[in-house]
């Protein structure tokens, strides 16, 4: 499936592209590594030779096998039996094909060539004790990832901050605990685990501090919990707006034909918030119905997830994350045009839209007020 998946849906361009964007992000974080303080110099040279030795996997295997070339998929898969009309038969074939490939490992060097996911996976990730980061083809697809003729601030503002946000795993509360080569180790000393403590108690507080209404009150994010991947998204986002800024800087984009109200840096932050923008997830199970109030069953999804999921609420991935990466709505307010209020309420209606009421600390979030509040910010004073 993987290799006629590749044929039709992602090119070689596309590729090229995906690379230069996770090269792009790599000196980013090297960049930023220099300039962190909070680091000892020893911890900060290991860090930044843990940035470099990172092994980025795009798009489709070409090792381990060779998704691209018919006759080392037909000898890979030699022992698999399929027919039409036995699918439990099938299913136990390729079972024990997985399996045995598993055992003919043991004893053997790592295969680094190897991927944990299929070229059509829509996900992502970053193994730390492989060091590696890992982005299918799947997932490079429209919202997240454009066609290189396409202006790049989109691809950087979704696919760019996506891939900041795997790498950034390799500094979050558990990469941390891995070393350049993927072991298992106390690389940090005691003066820069303190001082990582500190700055991540901050980000403990500020998403405790948001909550979502449910029937027996409030309930606030886990900021333990999701600890990890709110490091993440703040760390990703914050290198893929550098690395485009650096690329614009050297040839810069068109703007889009349609988008002319917008600038290029609130279209690189809307692709972001369009990455989480969806009608099946967290706070989205919300009813804005006359009692805003949530249906039992969605209720308990929302309480569920909270406890259990390593994410924040999607909304909050968009709004948190953003106001921590920018002090106020400064990036949108250098139009240079003065559009009507009405244009632009109309585009950006579109996404805020999409997200009904949250509360914010102790002050809910009205789509109506915002709207307002966005528009004004984009008009420039």
């Amino acid at each position: 499936m993987s290799r006629f998946f590749v044929e039709r849906a992602f090119s070689k361009e596309a590729k090229d592209l995906g690379d230069q964007i996770i090269l792009d992000i790599k000196d980013a974080f090297t960049i930023k590594l220099n300039e962190s303080e909070w680091m000892t110099e020893s911890v900060r040279q290991l860090a930044i030779e843990k940035v470099h030795l990172i092994r980025q996997k795009i798009g489709y295997p070409t090792q381990s096998p060779d998704i691209t070339n018919a006759g080392e998929l037909q000898e890979y898969y030699s022992n698999i039996s399929i027919s039409a009309t036995t699918y439990f038969a099938n299913k136990l074939s390729v079972v024990t094909h997985d399996v045995r490939e598993s055992w003919s490992q043991v004893g053997k060097p790592v295969d680094k060539e190897e991927w944990g996911m299929s070229a059509q996976t829509v996900n992502a990730y970053y193994s730390p004790s492989g060091n590696e980061i890992v982005f299918p083809a799947g997932i490079m697809q429209a919202p997240v990832f454009y066609d290189p003729s396409i202006p790049k601030y989109l691809s950087y503002g979704a696919f760019g901050a996506v891939a900041g946000h795997e790498l950034s795993h390799a500094f979050d509360s558990s990469g941390r605990n891995y070393d350049q080569n993927g072991n298992y180790t106390d690389w940090w000393d005691k003066s820069t685990i303190e001082a990582f403590k500190t700055k991540t108690d901050c980000f403990v507080e500020q998403y405790h501090n948001y909550t979502v209404p449910t029937k027996n009150g409030r309930l606030p994010i886990n900021g333990k919990l999701t600890l990890g991947e709110n490091i993440a998204d703040a760390g990703g986002l914050t290198a893929a707006y550098q690395s485009w800024k650096r690329r614009e800087d050297e040839k810069a984009d068109l703007k889009l034909p349609g988008l002319d109200y917008f600038t290029k840096e609130q279209v690189f932050f809307l692709a972001y918030g369009q990455t989480w923008c969806g009608k099946m997830r967290y706070v989205n199970h919300y009813c804005l119905n006359s009692t805003r109030a949530l249906t039992k069953h969605r209720e308990e999804q929302v309480v569920q997830r909270i406890y259990t999921d390593p994410h924040s609420p999607d909304i909050f991935r968009i709004k948190v994350c953003l106001s921590t990466f920018i002090s106020g709505p400064l990036l949108l307010m250098n139009s240079r045009v003065q559009p009507p209020i009405h244009a632009n309420s109309e585009r950006l209606s579109a996404v805020l839209s999409r997200h009904p009421l949250v509360s914010f600390g102790k002050r809910d979030y009205d789509p109506s007020l915002a709207m307002a509040f966005w528009s004004k910010c984009m008009i420039r004073k």
